[in-house]
C-alpha cells in the first residue's frame, strides 16, 4: 500500500502541475487562468455576486494585493506526506476567514472557510484515494459555486454546508431559546451553589448548627470535604478503591491517545506498525477497562443483597433502582442541557461543525430522551451522544438484570 501511494504522489503531482512547468510562479498563473476561465463562462451556474467577487479576486492575485495572497495562501494544495498516509490539508481557517475586503461604499469581500473531500480513481495503480481540502472562497459563493469552480481545476470536490465558515459565523453568538433557557438553567444552579455555600460558611464560622440539611446540599466546602474524607468503614471493600483508580487512570490515558485518531493525521500508515507493537497492547486493549466498571458495580450490588439478607432486612427493589436514577440522572441532564444550549458557543474552528456540531449536539438534541431513559444503545443512530453516557445505559441496563431473580 505504501508504494501505491508513492505513485499517488507522482501522480497527483503531475496533475496539478501539468500547466506549470517552467515558471516559479507556474501554479499561480495556473490558477489565475481558470479563475479567468470561470468568470467568462456565464453558463456555469455560478452566481451573479459570486462571479464578480472571484474577477475581484483575479485581479487582486495579478497586482499582488495582500488580502488576495491571503485567500490564495489559505487554500489547500497537495498535502504534504502522502506517502505516509496524509490525505487531508486543513489550509489556514484563522486566515481565510479574516479576510475583508471592502470593494467599495457598499460592497465588500470576505472570505469562508470550506472543508470538503474528493476521491480519485487512479487507473493506472488500480487504487482510489480521498483527499480532504480546504477552499478560501468569497463568502457571496455558495457550496454548489465552489465545486462548479474546483472541477474547472479537475476535482469533483463536494463541500458539506455545515463544513463552511465565515468570520460573522465564527464570532456571532446565534442566541436564541435555547441558548437563553441553558444561561438561566447553569445561572440558577450557580446562585443555589453561591446561596448554599455562603450559608454553609456562615454556620462554620458562628459555629452553628444546622436545622435543614437541604440548604447545605450544594455547599462546596461541605461537598468539598466529603469528596477528599478517607473513611474507615468496616462495610467498605478496600481492594476496589485501587482498582477503580487503577482502571480510571487507564480509561484517561486510552482517551488521550485515542483521540487523535478521530482528526487527520500525517502519518497514517504509522497506525498499522504501531497496533503490531507489543510493547502498545496497553493501549490498545484499553476498553477492556470500562469492563472492569461493570465487574465493580455488580459485585457492590450483590454485597449490598447480600448484607442486606445477613441483618434480616429486606431488600427494596424498587427503592434501589429510583436511589440509583436519582444519583445518576441530575448530572446527566446538566451535561446535555450543556451541549445542546451552550456548547457550540465555545468554539470553532475547521473540524468544529463535522466532529462537535454534527455529531454530538445535533445527537443530544434528537435523542436525549433515549440517554435519559438508559436506552440509547439500541439506537442504531449514529450518535455521539452514546460515547460519553453508553457507560451508565449498560450498566443499569446490567444492574436490573442482576437483580432479576432477587
Amino acid at each position: 500500500m505504501r508504494f501505491e501511494y508513492v505513485f499517488v504522489v507522482i501522480f497527483v503531482s503531475g496533475v496539478l502541475n501539468s500547466k506549470v512547468s517552467g515558471e516559479p510562479s507556474g501554479y499561480l498563473k495556473y490558477v489565475l487562468d481558470i479563475l479567468g476561465d470561470v468568470v467568462q463562462n456565464e453558463t456555469n451556474g455560478i452566481g451573479i455576486k459570486c462571479r464578480r467577487h472571484l474577477d475581484y479576486y483575479q485581479t487582486g492575485l495579478e497586482t499582488n494585493r495582500f488580502w488576495a495572497l491571503q485567500m490564495f495562501d489559505a487554500t489547500s494544495k497537495l498535502p504534504s506526506g502522502i506517502g505516509t498516509g496524509n490525505t487531508a490539508d486543513l489550509g489556514s481557517f484563522e486566515e481565510c476567514i479574516e479576510v475583508n475586503q471592502r470593494i467599495d461604499s457598499s460592497n465588500s469581500l470576505r472570505g469562508r472557510y470550506c472543508f470538503g473531500e474528493t476521491s480519485m480513481n487512479l487507473k493506472e495503480i488500480n487504487a482510489t484515494i480521498t483527499l480532504k481540502l480546504a477552499s478560501c472562497l468569497p463568502d457571496s459563493c455558495s457550496t454548489a459555486d465552489a465545486s462548479t469552480i474546483y472541477k474547472y481545476f479537475g476535482l469533483n470536490i463536494s463541500f458539506p454546508e455545515n463544513l463552511c465558515q465565515t468570520f460573522a459565523d465564527r464570532d456571532k453568538l446565534r442566541f436564541g431559546i435555547s441558548e437563553y433557557c441553558g444561561v438561566v438553567f447553569f445561572g440558577i444552579f450557580a446562585l443555589v451553589i453561591a446561596a448554599s455555600t455562603t450559608y454553609d460558611i456562615y454556620l462554620y464560622t458562628t459555629e452553628s448548627q444546622v436545622k435543614h440539611q437541604a440548604l447545605v446540599a450544594f455547599s462546596i466546602l461541605k461537598n468539598g470535604k466529603k469528596l477528599i474524607a478517607i473513611e474507615n468503614n468496616a462495610k467498605q471493600i478496600t481492594c476496589m478503591n485501587g482498582i477503580r483508580v487503577i482502571s480510571t487512570m487507564w480509561i484517561i490515558l486510552d482517551h488521550r491517545y485515542s483521540v487523535q485518531f478521530y482528526f487527520p493525521l500525517w502519518n497514517n500508515f504509522y497506525k498499522e506498525t504501531w497496533t503490531r507493537s507489543a510493547g502498545n497492547m496497553f493501549m490498545i486493549n484499553a476498553q477492556m477497562a470500562v469492563d472492569t466498571f461493570f465487574l465493580l458495580s455488580g459485585i457492590l450490588v450483590t454485597y449490598v443483597y447480600l448484607w442486606s439478607a445477613e441483618k434480616s432486612t429486606s431488600f427494596h427493589i424498587f427503592k434501589f433502582y429510583l436511589h440509583r436514577f436519582l444519583r445518576l440522572t441530575p448530572v446527566l441532564v446538566a451535561v446535555i442541557v450543556f451541549i445542546v444550549t451552550l456548547l457550540r458557543q465555545f468554539a470553532s474552528g475547521p473540524l468544529w461543525s463535522s466532529m462537535i456540531h454534527s455529531q454530538l449536539i445535533e445527537g443530544c438534541e434528537k435523542y436525549w430522551w433515549k440517554t435519559l431513559l438508559y436506552i440509547q444503545n439500541y439506537d442504531r443512530t449514529p450518535s455521539m451522544v452514546r460515547n460519553f453516557s453508553v457507560f451508565n445505559c449498560y450498566n443499569n441496563e446490567f444492574s436490573a438484570s442482576l437483580t432479576v431473580g432477587i
